[in-house]
């Protein structure tokens, strides 16, 4: 705590009290929570996805592996409450994700498909945080980044031993340009179903796709953490941003679409 954070809860039994109710809630705040809902597009909740979703994709597919060390796969969470500054804005980074990616016409035929192990998470990155701009320019400290990532996959959220990947399965991936991807997503032990605005480009060998968006807890199933009243917690939504590059697979030929 700063001096002046310090100057603004003066001493007695009860700011006492509130304020060591505080540190253990910085202690072990949840990531998975939201940021206030900005300039993103927001995800659509959808009932279902098509009918004419495959369960597999058509054996002539033209398949695309997915290069987690070119790709950001990205969740920005936001302090909330009334004494919100006691708290900090969260990165999560998927790092170690699989994927893939296959083309085929029609466009229902497209399917993407993403495996992240939610252990492998990582939490307040420095680097990641100094690209993300005003609210993420401090480094969080390492107690707070720890109990953050402990809360992240404990039962109350993620809860990783039990569910320990997030997975998603996505259609309808637009020819270029920008459209709307239509995922089921596996997160806690929750499925859901979601519309998500991305921009695609696919040359001879690499497929880029990209976006960024706003969801909430509702939409995942989860609960936003919140302590000491109320007093300090995570806003409902969230950002979701991703650039997903994919190399062709060897030996196949993959049409500009």
């Amino acid at each position: 705590m700063t001096p002046s954070d310090q100057a603004a809860v003066r001493p007695s039994p009860t700011n006492n009290i509130l304020r060591g109710a505080l540190f253990a809630a910085l202690a072990t705040l949840s990531a998975c929570a939201g940021v206030q809902r900005a300039t993103a597009p927001d995800v659509t909740i959808v009932d279902e996805l098509p009918k004419d979703v495959p369960a597999a994709p058509p054996a002539d597919a033209i398949r695309f592996n997915v290069m987690p060390a070119e790709s950001t796969l990205r969740i920005l969470t936001y302090r909330a409450g009334p004494m919100a500054r006691f708290g900090h804005h969260h990165v999560i980074a998927a790092r170690s994700f699989s994927g893939t990616v296959w083309l085929h016409d029609p466009v229902a035929q497209r399917i993407v498909e993403l495996n992240s192990p939610v252990s492998e998470l990582v939490v307040d990155d420095d680097k990641a945080r100094a690209t993300l701009g005003e609210g993420f320019e401090k480094p969080v400290p390492d107690s707070a980044r720890s109990g953050t990532r402990d809360n992240m996959l404990s039962s109350d959220l993620l809860h990783a031993e039990q569910y320990p990947f997030v997975r998603i399965r996505c259609s309808q991936l637009p020819q270029l340009g920008t459209g709307i991807l239509n995922c089921a997503v596996s997160v806690a032990g929750s499925d859901v179903s979601l519309a998500i605005p991305v921009t695609v480009a696919v040359d001879a060998y690499v497929l880029t796709a990209s976006g960024e968006a706003t969801l909430t807890h509702e939409q995942l199933g989860l609960t936003p953490f919140s302590a000491a009243g109320g007093a300090i917690s995570v806003a409902d939504g969230m950002t979701l941003t991703f650039d997903i590059v994919a190399q062709q697979l060897s030996g196949q030929t993959a049409r500009r679409q």
